[in-house]
């Protein structure tokens, strides 16, 4: 099949492995036709080849250059992410995209992941695990075509530049194929390794398995069921079942909502294995028959749905212990040079060709202008040139055949192209160089912060190796003093003495770790592959022998005990202790054996007979600091002194009492603690929000009891600096400005830490910007309000972005989310999608985009809008109030009705225009008790209220939800 390798996009159906190669469709879709050649169950796909990325990205960077060669310092990688989303893929491709989403979907859009599939031809072992974008459940045209683009952006992402670096790789060598495949949903999911990954054992093989989708797996946030089977008979040799609580599971929700829902498990449930024997058997032999038709051993991604097993991908299994790399701090100017290499490597040898050919053939023109005699000889010419070129024996048309003057004209075209072209080169390779200057300084300056944190950890490194000498000197070097804590799951071999260090999301990055530590993983989040190499092992609640954790654990060699349940919990920062990677076990330095202090503390409490109102004790931490006396060096005995019902309740209540003082002191709001214990407040079946308005004098009992915020208005904030927001950016000081307003937006969030809070933009006029320092200057058109004067203003747009990006990635926010006053249409809704997407702000479980409706002709194109796929939309009642009823929106003296016909209509039209949408409605009401009730009757999801007046609200609420359940009853 001549030219194949040319083409955009392979539909599974239409070629086999041996039509494709990895250059065209890369390692992930080779892999995917190579299963479906044999038969293997995979779920329908097709894969838009790598020359995509290649022409895209050259695109989209083509027309930035000029801008990126005049700025004296790198482009932030952002900017190129707006460049790739901004850049709009050829109509061709875009219809043959469509044209294969369509065949994959049938009669209705397909639920579908878009998944990296990289080329990196030079070396096999380079397998980029999990540093490139995917996205799955994505729905419709519109969001596969921008699903497509976040993956390519992957690119340009600080992770992928690191694991580069770590690895020798050459990123100019690397491009992207992009494989698209349909969604199923998943009853059980898992991983198996036809090899034993921990003990390299290549007689058994593990399986690993969890309910619901399989990304917890990887992720290590539940511990997997694990089944270890002979592979010369199939036997099961080992099975540990692990109880699980919750699952992830794709929401098929109408209306085009793309969510992943995380759902408990019942506890019946919540303990059995996984799958039947039957099925793990059939997994087996599945497995068995992959590396069996590949060769060699395989990690294989799995799911269960209605009896069938579905293979998603699978990939050869290597061996790799390395030793850490150097620590490297990664910024835009490790980003962008080698992916301009990339793109300017595959178009300077197009360049070249390109160039060679018109020569010869101007050359050629030229002689001809001079002497007609030599036309034969010209046609003979092109004649041979083209049976070169192509090595066919196909006649060519000769100049006899052919309009000479068209011909000429023809050439002089092809010539301009040529200097258009090499002129973009030029500035390619000009920028090149720019950057290699510019580079070199930045690594000059990170080698200087390198050998400061070196000489950092140094110390650190010293002074725990001080800490663990002077503790073991002062037990006469008794490594038993070492005592059995808990046993978890061993993912790679060696043990470990050291210091505990507990890791998490918020820390990870100012923390010191060194090779004497070992480091309690609290919680997954993106910058655990940044930090694991440089401790000496890892100790982890969840996860399973196949999580990224212990993938990475093995590949750095460092011991590792996973799904320990509660090891974080019973360790504290600075205990000793020591890991068995080969047994699962964890030792604890300085304590009393776990079975001795569970039988003291059981002894304990049948001789203090005191009710549970007099004390309460907490068994879930085995060793409380208040228990434990060390009479001399090397001693464990606690002494447990056995009192009197009398004595033990007196010293129980003071215990509770200092607990409690000390508890008011912290609590911010300790009136309203009190408050609430007294208040019963009615619970209800709509979403009670609460407004901004005088927040700080909300009782914090209404704060945890209500759904949300409805909303932190963040152009409110930008007013207070008394400076226009792009003054700061022309002055240099944009990053003090985008951090004091993220702080604020945080100490917010933290308020409101287990609900919602919805961040606002586009609520005030351009008028009101206008009058702050330097406010004319930037504000042209005085009388724009809503997302139009963002989408007029992108470095507004930026910036309001980068905030909130700041609240949710650096300050971890994760309940902030986001909603766009007057959106005025679905198509404005998209562009606002894309520029949230490009700030890399995913939409998601925890993070949602909102339209606020504040416009009558936004009620007539909700349906419009709602089709830009977002979360859900705020009704704006007081705004839509006052424009129906012919009144200023700036007008602060003004006198306007929420419960007038015109506006209950409106909330009529709205809902009917939702019929066959699952989409969140919210309503502003200003406590007006009629609107409310109609906003119940109507079946919408949320009411907003003053914070105030919640108790009366919530009971008005409750009353009318009632009163609609009884005459339901009554019918």
């Amino acid at each position: 099949m001549p030219g194949i390798q040319e083409k955009d996009i392979f539909f599974y159906e239409d070629f086999s492995s041996k039509d494709v190669n990895e250059s065209s469709v890369g390692r992930k879709g080779l892999s995917l036709f190579k299963l479906k050649d044999v038969d293997f169950p995979v779920p329908s796909f097709f894969v838009v080849s790598a020359g995509v990325f290649t022409s895209l990205v050259y695109s989209a960077l083509g027309s930035k250059l000029d801008n990126y060669l005049k700025e004296k310092k790198l482009p932030d990688p952002l900017h190129i992410r707006d460049a790739i989303f901004q850049t709009e893929i050829s109509p061709e491709i875009q219809e043959e995209i469509l044209k294969a989403y369509a065949r994959l979907s049938g009669f209705s859009d397909a639920w579908v992941s878009v998944r990296s599939s990289v080329v990196y031809l030079p070396d096999g072992n380079i397998l980029f695990p999990g540093v490139f974008a995917t996205e799955v459940n994505v729905r419709g045209y519109d969001d596969l075509v921008d699903a497509i683009k976040t993956v390519y952006t992957s690119v340009f992402s600080d992770s992928v530049v690191a694991y580069a670096r770590q690895h020798n790789v050459d990123l100019s060598q690397v491009r992207m194929g992009i494989v698209v495949q349909r969604m199923v949903q998943a009853e059980v999911s898992g991983v198996t390794y036809t090899r034993d990954p921990i003990t390299q054992d290549n007689t058994k093989m593990s399986i690993e398995a969890v309910y619901g989708l399989g990304d917890v797996i990887s992720k290590g946030e539940i511990t997997p069921d694990r089944y270890v089977f002979n592979k010369n008979d199939l036997s099961c040799v080992e099975k540990n079942i692990s109880p699980q609580d919750w699952m992830n599971i794709r929401s098929l929700k109408s209306g085009g909502t793309t969510r992943v829902e995380k759902i408990g498990i019942s506890n019946t449930w919540s303990h059995k294995q996984k799958l039947e024997d039957r099925f793990l058997q059939d997994i087996a032999k599945i497995s068995l028959i992959i590396e069996d038709s590949f060769g060699k051993e395989q990690n294989i991604e799995w799911l269960w749905e209605s009896g069938k097993v579905w293979v998603l991908q699978h990939k050869a299994i290597t061996v790799s212990s390395q030793e850490a790399p150097r620590d490297v701090q990664t910024n835009s100017s490790g980003i962008l040079d080698p992916a301009l290499g990339a793109v300017k490597q595959a178009e300077e040898k197009k360049s070249q060709e390109e160039l060679t050919q018109y020569a010869q053939e101007k050359a050629v023109k030229e002689i001809m202008k001079e002497e007609p005699k030599l036309k034969e000889k010209f046609a003979n010419l092109m004649k041979d040139q083209k049976q070169a070129d192509d090595s066919s024996s196909q006649e060519v048309e000769t100049p006899e055949d052919a309009d000479l003057e068209t011909l000429i004209q023809q050439e002089e075209k092809k010539q301009d192209d040529v200097t258009e072209f090499a002129s973009t080169d030029d500035k390619l390779s000009k920028l090149s160089q720019k950057f290699a200057q510019l580079s070199q300084k930045e690594i000059d300056k990170e080698e200087k912060k390198e050998q400061k944190q070196s000489e950092k950890v140094a110390k650190e490194r010293e002074k725990v190796i001080d800490d663990v000498a002077k503790n073991l000197l002062s037990d006469n070097l008794d490594m038993n003093n070492f005592n059995f804590l808990l046993t978890g799951i061993g993912v790679s071999q060696g043990t470990k003495v050291g210091k505990i260090l507990r890791v998490n999301s918020q820390n990870y990055q100012a923390l010191v770790i060194s090779s004497e530590n070992i480091i309690i993983i609290e919680e997954v989040f993106d910058g655990i592959r940044d930090i694991i190499h440089k401790s000496g092992g890892i100790l982890m609640d969840t996860g399973g022998v196949t999580s990224d954790v212990a993938v990475l654990a093995r590949e750095f060699d460092l011991p590792a005990v996973v799904g320990t349940y509660n090891a974080s919990k019973l360790l504290n920062e600075g205990d000793f202790v020591k890991i068995d990677a080969g047994s699962g076990g964890v030792y604890v330095y300085g304590r009393k054996p776990r079975e001795e202090l569970e039988g003291e503390k059981q002894k304990e409490k049948e001789v203090c007979e005191v009710s549970d109102e007099e004390i309460k004790v907490d068994y879930s931490n085995d060793y409380e600091a208040s228990e434990q006396v060390d009479e001399a060096p090397g001693s464990f005995q606690i002494e447990y002194e056995v009192v009197d019902k009398v004595e033990k309740s007196a010293k129980s209540k003071k215990k509770t009492e200092k607990k409690e003082e000390k508890k008011e002191q912290s609590q911010k709001y300790d009136a309203s603690q009190v408050e609430s214990q007294k208040v019963e407040i009615p619970r209800t079946a709509t979403e009670v929000y609460i407004s901004d308005n005088e927040l700080d004098q909300v009782e914090n009992y209404v704060v945890k009891n209500s759904s949300g915020l409805v909303f932190c208005d963040l152009e409110k904030l930008m007013l207070e600096k008394a400076k226009h927001p792009l003054a700061f950016v022309e002055e240099g000081i944009s990053t003090e400005y985008i951090s004091d307003l993220a702080k604020q937006i945080d100490g917010i969030a933290d308020r409101f830490s287990s609900t919602e809070v919805v961040v606002s933009i586009g609520n005030y006029f351009s008028n009101d910007f206008a009058q702050l320092t330097k406010g004319k200057d930037y504000e042209a058109n005085t009388q724009l309000r809503g997302m139009y004067r963002y989408l007029v203003n992108d470095d507004l747009m930026k910036l309001a972005l980068k905030i909130i990006t700041r609240v949710r990635n650096l300050h971890r926010s994760k309940n902030v989310t986001l909603a766009v006053h007057s959106p005025l249409s679905g198509e404005n809704m998209k562009s606002i999608k894309k520029q949230v997407l490009s700030m890399g702000l995913r939409r998601g479980s925890s993070f949602k985009i909102y339209a606020i409706i504040d416009n009558p002709s936004e009620v007539l194109l909700v349906q419009d809008i709602l089709l830009a796929n977002i979360d859900g939309i705020i009704l704006n009642s007081p705004v839509l109030a006052k424009q129906m009823q012919g009144i200023l929106l700036d007008d602060p003296n003004a006198v306007y009705s929420l419960d007038t016909n015109s506006l209950f209509q409106a909330l009529e039209s709205i809902k009917k225009a939702l019929v066959g949408y699952d989409t969140e409605v919210i309503g502003i009401t200003e406590d007006n008790e009629n609107l409310i009730k109609k906003y119940i009757e109507l079946g919408f999801s949320g009411v907003v209220v003053n914070g105030k007046n919640f108790l009366d609200m919530k009971k008005v609420i409750a009353e009318k939800e009632a009163e609609l359940i009884l005459s339901k009853g009554k019918i």
